[in-house]
């Protein structure tokens, strides 16, 4: 199997440490004061590309500016993200919009407050950012979704984001979602089970279609706008301490804007953060001509058509309360 994941992500330990640390020793000097004035944030990427614009804006002094000090890191899945966040482990973390509200319907506090990824407005360019995918390998005889009843299907975790999109889109076709065997594996290792024949098609995003492309799979569709039609696929959630600090989460949106506004302007240096996150070589990543879109805002319709189609589903055991669960900036 060809292997990019060569580089290791720096993983901050998350400790029992209070979410919100300030620094200094308090000995007065201008140095300590601005110290003292510095907040440590815990955040936590997905583990995937959708990091590169907070990846950049920490580079670029977003958060600093703020008087934020970000330990970045990444989250093994969307539970484990979310366990972390409700007993204040984390403080931020980005998860896909499907497992968020999932959770939320769970009546587990934690809130959205920005975008991570997700589609611009302009419905004519959306396509170009859909960069999740249901892969294949070329002689599997699997055309559709419909083909996929009965199969063994590689899923990152259960009951998420890709087991949703592939039951909506085999119930529209009439297939049996049933009648899938599920197999929850890391994205590097559902590419080498497909490349063995342990399953038959794989659930990963960008930048990990590009290596399923470079081990031999195919596209067999892209199901993201499909199913969101527009606004965002992942979110950047905060614990509940950080949602009592109204103040510090203004400061968290005001830098994630601007660190998503700067990775939309500079593809290329996105494409190199996405290369250091998930360790794929960033000129397969530009070879691929497909990255990440980073929006501005939280869409909050989008975000209820979400909610409304998990609820048909049965994919959800209630339906979230949306302008609850969201924190829009104030300014």
């Amino acid at each position: 199997m060809k292997s990019y994941l060569h580089k290791s992500l720096w993983v901050t330990a998350l400790t029992g440490a209070l979410a919100l640390t300030a620094c200094g020793d308090g000995d007065g000097d201008a140095a300590d004061t601005a110290a003292a004035d510095t907040m440590t944030i815990r955040m936590a990427t997905d583990g995937t590309a959708t990091g590169s614009a907070v990846s950049l804006g920490v580079e670029q002094g977003f958060f600093e500016e703020e008087g934020l000090n970000v330990e970045l890191s990444a989250s093994a899945n969307p539970p484990a993200a979310v366990a972390a966040l409700q007993s204040n482990e984390l403080d931020v973390a980005s998860i896909p919009v499907i497992p968020a509200l999932n959770a939320q319907s769970q009546s587990i506090n934690i809130k959205s407050i920005a975008p991570a990824a997700g589609f611009p407005d302009d419905p004519e360019t959306a396509h170009d950012y859909d960069v999740q995918a249901v892969m294949v390998m070329p002689d599997s005889g699997i055309e559709s979704p419909a083909d996929l009843e009965g199969k063994n299907v590689g899923v990152p975790a259960r009951q998420a984001i890709f087991e949703a999109f592939i039951i909506d889109a085999m119930k529209s076709e009439g297939a049996d979602p049933d009648k899938v065997e599920w197999i929850a594996l890391d994205f590097t290792s559902q590419i080498e089970s497909l490349r063995t024949g342990r399953i038959d098609a794989a659930a990963v995003p960008l930048p990990f279609t590009v290596e399923a492309e470079e081990n031999g799979a195919t596209v067999l569709w892209r199901p993201g706008l499909e199913f969101y039609e527009s606004g965002q696929t992942s979110t950047w959630l905060v614990s509940p301490e950080v949602q009592e600090n109204t103040e510090l989460v203004a400061k968290l949106q005001r830098a994630i804007r601007k660190s998503n506004e700067y990775a939309n302007e500079n593809t290329d240096a996105a494409i190199d953060a996405g290369s250091e996150l998930t360790g794929i070589d960033p000129e397969l990543l530009r070879a691929s001509e497909q990255f990440n879109y980073f929006p501005s805002e939280v869409d909050v319709d989008a975000l209820k058509l979400a909610n409304d189609k998990l609820v048909d589903m049965d994919f959800i055991n209630q339906s979230v309360n949306v302008d609850d669960f969201v924190i829009l900036p104030t300014e």
